[in-house]
């Protein structure tokens, strides 16, 4: 019988793990690019992110003016990305057999995104947890959205499906848990407060237009065709948000603000 000398089996059998070990890494996929979208690791070159590009853990994506993204999760959680953000996967542990072990944790330095959770936080409520310059989000079911603007240094929340929860950086404010059809304002070091839902949907862009179903319940697959993600961005993106906006307000009745206050959230830009 043919025997591989050692040596050569120790180099394919290394080769074999340091491949396995990547592709561990490789925790999102981009669905759909529009614009100007890179993919960094730490101080080195950013790479322009493509359908299909990779993200993977402690990896920063950002996108340029007019630019939108889409990136799925193993676990079907589902992240878009509008323009002028920066968005980083600080933890993601995805094991099935390990429920009680999995997590995910996502950086927003700046700008929009959207979140649609998927089955790694069915037994564990708050195991998606998004956290900002000034506050923690620990996403406890399904659809939800959050803004942060670093001239005004504000993260503004909005719940279309599920609920979340709010703790301030600073330590100094109380958690506060945010329902459907409820938005919050988290302005520098002071407490959270509930704030109009049409109010924060403004500073969204596309985001609430988004039909970010299709894309969770798409198969994922690194080689395959690009644009494979269907019912992404669309063309009619920015009437979609407003119809979605107004959607949510109606089915919110005008009763979701608690203690409403002025609050200037901005915008990313809608295009």
């Amino acid at each position: 019988m043919f025997e591989l000398p050692k040596s050569r089996f120790f180099i394919m059998a290394l080769m074999l793990w340091a491949f396995t070990s990547l592709t561990a890494l490789a925790q999102g996929v981009v669905r759909e690019v529009r614009g100007q979208v890179t993919i960094s690791t730490g101080k080195g070159a950013p790479i322009p992110a493509v359908v299909n590009s990779t993200v993977a853990l402690g990896q920063t994506v950002t996108t340029g003016p007019n630019s939108l993204v889409i990136i799925r999760f193993p676990d079907a959680t589902v992240v878009a990305l509008e323009q002028n953000t920066s968005f980083t996967v600080r933890e993601y542990n995805y094991d099935e057999k390990q429920p009680s072990a999995m997590a995910a944790l996502f950086g927003l330095a700046q700008g929009a995104m959207r979140t649609l959770t998927g089955r790694i936080n069915q037994n564990n409520r708050e195991a998606v947890r998004i956290a900002t310059p000034v506050a923690t989000m620990g996403i406890r079911g399904s659809d939800v959205m959050t803004l942060h603007l670093t001239v005004t240094n504000t993260t503004t929340t909005a719940v279309t499906q599920g609920t979340l929860t709010v703790t301030p950086v600073a330590g100094g404010g109380a958690t506060v848990t945010v329902t459907v059809g409820q938005a919050t304002a988290t302005v520098g070091l002071t407490q959270t407060q509930f704030i109009a839902l049409q109010q924060a949907l403004t500073g969204m862009g596309a985001l609430p237009g988004l039909n970010l179903v299709a894309v969770a319940n798409a198969a994922v697959s690194v080689t395959g065709a690009q644009g494979a993600a269907a019912g992404g961005i669309g063309g009619a993106a920015g009437a979609a948000a407003a119809a979605a906006a107004a959607a949510v307000a109606a089915a919110a009745g005008g009763s979701s603000q608690n203690n409403p206050v002025t609050v200037t959230t901005g915008t990313t830009g809608t295009r």
